[in-house]
């Protein structure tokens, strides 16, 4: 996992440079984040509740 936390810090190293954007970052990350998660959700076959 060493592409994706090297993603992450690029990410918030474009965030804070971007500061005054800062809630449009966030709202993009969450979403993402929120695929990514679904995405692993779905390959792992987790149809239990």
């Amino acid at each position: 996992c060493k592409g994706l936390s090297r993603t992450l810090l690029a990410f918030f190293e474009l965030a804070w440079q971007l500061r005054m954007n800062f809630p449009y970052f966030y709202i993009a990350g969450s979403v993402i984040l929120n695929i990514r998660l679904q995405e692993i959700h779905l390959t792992s076959g987790g149809t239990r509740n």
